[in-house]
């Protein structure tokens, strides 16, 4: 339960972050110009850093190995898409 309500938290904190640039540019703060910086900023940096600050801060040798049973269906899925592909 403690990893799907870390999961919400960070999408949430995203949305945050996306609800106010969306604000920020209707009100004129924010020129085009701005908007390549600000993406390549959040997408390159600091969502991936968000990441793996969050897989560092939560995730256990204990919890990895409770996943591994699923980690079956990963395997399945990825193989079907492939073949899909």
């Amino acid at each position: 339960m403690s990893a799907l309500l870390t999961s919400i938290s960070s999408v949430v904190e995203i949305i945050f972050v996306i609800a106010l640039g969306f604000f920020l540019r209707n009100g004129g703060k924010f020129h085009d110009s701005f908007k390549h910086d600000i993406e390549f900023l959040i997408m390159k940096v600091a969502l991936p850093l968000n990441i793996f600050v969050g897989v560092l801060d939560n995730l256990t040798r204990s919890k990895l190995l409770s996943l591994s049973g699923s980690l079956i269906f990963v395997i399945i899925s990825f193989a079907v898409g492939y073949l899909v592909a």
